[in-house]
């Protein structure tokens, strides 16, 4: 947690440091999805909440990634992270300064999948080997 001067009222204003803590949001989800998966928006907002199902890297409406699953207060609601460190929790150990891609798991890889039809997404590169700069590209790269 940073503070910042706020020029309007004169006072300090906690605010997220995306290296600390991602920037995160609750969103709708179904029981499919698990902490760890990439979301996309899957329908528009219910009562300003976003709307999120795992990605799916063979089809271009379940594409791209917008954040990733931090946690699951209950089985239909979860927090995701949208930009920022995430931390390696059920994931495999990450290797640091490697670029990870959704995989076709929709849990971020090291090796982007291969076999077409499939939609390529870098979503981050990792810190070290238990944290993830979280960082989703919006291109994406079709291979057929």
């Amino acid at each position: 947690m940073a503070f910042v001067l706020n020029p309007f009222t004169g006072q300090f204003d906690a605010v997220s440091d995306p290296i600390d803590e991602p920037i995160s949001t609750e969103a709708d989800c179904s029981a499919a999805e698990a902490v760890g998966d990439c979301v996309y928006v899957s329908a528009d907002a219910v009562s300003g909440v976003i709307q999120v199902r795992k990605v799916d890297v063979t089809d271009s409406a379940k594409m791209p990634a917008i954040g990733m699953i931090l946690d699951k207060a209950t089985s239909t609601t979860c927090t995701v992270a949208l930009l920022g460190t995430v931390p390696v929790g059920s994931l495999p150990a990450f290797v640091p300064g490697k670029r990870y891609f959704v995989g076709a798991s929709s849990k971020p890889v090291a090796v982007p999948p291969a076999t077409p039809p499939v939609l390529v997404q870098v979503v981050g590169i990792a810190l070290d080997s238990g944290r993830l700069l979280f960082n989703p590209s919006p291109n994406m790269t079709k291979l057929t």
